[in-house]
């Protein structure tokens, strides 16, 4: 194969989380096949299929003059199985493996692969091939509403908002879709340890305070999100001009756009050539229990932070992504009263100096201004002149303020 060591190291990654710390591939095949109890090792079979996935993410070829069918990753999923049966079969030619991969995959109904023909139809396909129903398809189609207040600046009835939580199952799946313009906080049961997607969010503050499963952010522009620690991966995928802090055990982006992340992994993050101005920069906010909620998403703050360490999948002259300067960098605050002002995981040496350089800026213009013996008619005019360039400050966040104040009156 054709790859550099650091992407075959991270497809072994991927499977080794996948299959075996989570028993993902099926029943029998969270065990170690030989080799020594403390070394990792994924089955080979397992192995193939990752790199045999990789082909789902490739462009599909627009025809000129021919509109492409929307279709969710799920669908595309589905579709690219079906196409490609024939190779799965030749690849794994024992049919009980081809149904624990299948199973791996997508939802199978138990003992239907055996009945395949060598040379099957989709109509065939499509009668074991059933839908997730913790898939954002489903949670789509025949997810719980969810009515969760937000602040806003326009009416909520564009928001789309749905979950699976109801549903028997461990995984559950929450759906927010075309949020805009809204500001949206929450920390509940329902939400937490969820499967996340977000989708076509614009002008919008999204506040997810609690540990997650795991959370796709697709398409979704001019907006900040922060998240709580999240045990599988963040993917953030058609993205424009987002912030977003998170932690988590892996974090891909893709096809985005002069986006900030603010990032906390153990794993280097995979950033994908089709990116234009990403910024990096270390975790830098903390909240009442955040602690707690690393520990429930299997994230250890002893860890090494590889935020500033990406894998670029494929090779490329052109400036991928920057490391912001320290001088630009700010603790995030987060507007709740369970906010802590000091980042829970240590800062890099040189943004902990510049944060400390801001803090003795306001420290030296309060001496200035008493050893400065302003008259009380100096003072007047020096706050008011201080006060209106705070005003101007705070126009930048109008929106954001708006929201939070509206969402605050809600309850």
């Amino acid at each position: 194969l054709d790859l550099a060591d650091e992407v075959m190291e991270l497809y072994f990654g991927i499977g080794h989380d996948y299959f075996v710390l989570e028993g993902g591939g099926g029943e029998g095949h969270g065990a170690r096949d030989g080799g020594h109890a403390d070394e990792p090792a994924v089955p080979g079979h397992l192995l193939v299929l990752v790199l045999f996935l990789q082909g789902v993410g490739r462009r599909r070829r627009k025809v000129v003059g021919q509109k492409r069918e929307k279709k969710l990753e799920e669908e595309l999923l589905t579709q690219f199985v079906v196409d490609r049966m024939k190779d799965l079969q030749e690849i794994f030619l024992n049919r009980t493996t081809l149904e624990l991969v299948l199973q791996a995959m997508i939802a199978v109904k138990s003992g239907h692969v055996g009945e395949v023909p060598e040379s099957p139809s989709l109509t065939l396909l499509s009668s074991f091939l059933v839908p997730d129903i913790h898939g954002v398809v489903s949670c789509i189609k025949s997810g719980k509403r969810l009515a969760w207040n937000m602040g806003n600046l326009l009416p909520t009835n564009q928001a789309k908002m749905a979950t699976t939580a109801h549903l028997p199952g461990r995984v559950k799946m929450i759906v927010l879709s075309q949020l805009v313009k809204q500001t949206l906080a929450k920390n509940s049961d329902t939400l937490s340890g969820a499967v996340v997607s977000l989708h076509r969010s614009r002008h919008s503050h999204i506040y997810l305070s609690t540990w997650l499963d795991s959370i796709h952010i697709s398409k979704c522009s001019n907006t900040t999100i922060f998240t709580g620690p999240v045990r599988h991966t963040v993917k953030i995928s058609g993205c424009k001009n987002i912030t977003m802090v998170t932690m988590a055990r892996r974090i891909i982006v893709q096809e985005c756009l002069d986006c900030t992340f603010f990032l906390f992994t153990p794993c280097r993050p995979v950033l994908s050539n089709t990116c234009h101005n990403i910024t990096f920069a270390p975790f830098n906010t903390n909240y009442s229990g955040m602690e707690e909620d690393m520990v429930r998403a299997g994230l250890s703050k002893s860890s090494s932070n590889e935020w500033n360490n990406p894998i670029l999948m494929t090779s490329t002259t052109r400036r991928v992504y920057s490391i912001l300067h320290p001088s630009m960098f700010e603790t995030f605050c987060l507007p709740f009263s369970t906010y802590l002002p000091t980042p829970i995981i240590p800062l890099p040496m040189e943004y902990a100096m510049a944060l400390r350089g801001k803090h003795d800026l306001v420290t030296k213009w309060e001496k200035e201004k008493q050893e400065a013996s302003l008259t009380s008619q100096q003072v007047s005019m020096l706050e008011s002149l201080v006060k209106r360039e705070y005003n101007l400050f705070l126009e930048s966040y109008s929106s954001q303020i708006m929201g939070l104040k509206h969402l605050a009156g809600l309850k």
